[in-house]
């Protein structure tokens, strides 16, 4: 009975030394994993663009190496007003400026508040206020109006290379736009804001829920939040980094965040005042950030720690 007793607490402690090692690799491994998943990204001021009228949203074009900046020319919090004061900026990838009314409003073609802006087949699309307006690039016809049912407030706009998709923070829609004519509205986050395209899914930014979204461009399903809603004040541009990271201003929060891949870890990568819609030159790795309130676009280096 001694000898058996003696066995039995000797396998009982290999045993435990067993379970305690596999406890220790288990552990070490989902620690390596979410060292593999914190957001590592960091940001270096490059350069600061100055001289713009409220600017709210920049656009890289790499088939002309263009950015493109809208600029509101509000009074105080006039974010939404008709006034026919607004116009588009041109400038060139290394920030030194082609044209700073490139595209301005016209009597008979007003441009009022613009804010997200979308490239597809060679057309310029703006959310302006309660209209969708596109422009040829290549300048040959005149600004013009997109059919699109009752709009309150488009917000912003992408495209996933097959149609243009309009956020209107207004009525907490998402319209999916055919460039050929005709549109179809998709199941949306309340107020959604900024939206964007990221390893072949849809995002959009809730401005009212703070959070970020993952879209269904399909229809078939509604919004799912990312549960990051204590992170911001007003989740505002967005952009999906290779690596599956997501970078997001917080335009009352005053901050550039990025969130992890697997979507649990936001990290501050700069302080500024009224981040607005961020721009993306995935080959130079540059990071566009418009400040509305200061009249300025400030250049990142986006670097990996």
């Amino acid at each position: 009975m001694m000898i058996t007793s003696g066995r039995t607490q000797a396998f009982s402690r290999l045993g435990a030394l067993i379970v305690c090692a596999a406890l220790l690799t288990a552990c070490g491994f989902l620690q390596r994993k979410a060292e593999l998943q914190a957001p590592n990204w960091a940001l270096q001021k490059t350069r600061v663009l100055t001289g713009f009228h409220r600017p709210e949203c920049v656009l890289v074009a790499p088939h002309d190496a263009s950015i493109y900046i809208s600029n509101i020319v509000l009074e105080d919090e006039a974010y939404w007003d008709d006034d026919g004061e607004g116009y588009i900026s041109q400038y060139l990838f290394d920030g030194s400026l082609r044209k700073h009314r490139w595209l301005d409003s016209q009597p008979d073609a007003p441009l009022n508040g613009p804010k997200g802006m979308g490239i597809l087949n060679g057309w310029l699309y703006i959310a302006d206020n309660t209209r969708l307006m596109r422009y040829p690039l290549d300048g040959s016809r005149p600004l013009e109006a997109v059919e699109m049912p009752n709009c309150e407030r488009l917000n912003d706009v992408a495209t996933d290379g097959q149609a243009i998709w309009v956020s209107d923070i207004g009525a907490s829609k998402i319209y999916r736009v055919d460039p050929k004519g005709g549109w179809r509205e998709i199941p949306s986050p309340p107020t959604p804001n900024g939206l964007t395209f990221g390893e072949g899914k849809m995002f959009a930014a809730s401005w009212d829920q703070h959070d970020i979204y993952e879209v269904d461009p399909m229809g078939e399903n509604d919004p799912i939040p990312f549960g990051l809603g204590d992170h911001f004040q007003s989740a505002d541009g967005l952009e999906v980094l290779d690596d599956g990271s997501i970078i997001v201003t917080d335009f009352l929060g005053g901050t550039v965040n990025v969130v992890s891949p697997d979507r649990k870890s936001v990290k501050v990568l700069t302080e500024m005042i009224t981040p607005a819609d961020i721009g993306l030159d995935r080959r130079k790795r540059l990071l566009y950030v418009p400040s509305l309130k200061e009249d300025k676009v400030t250049i990142y280096a986006l670097l990996q720690e």
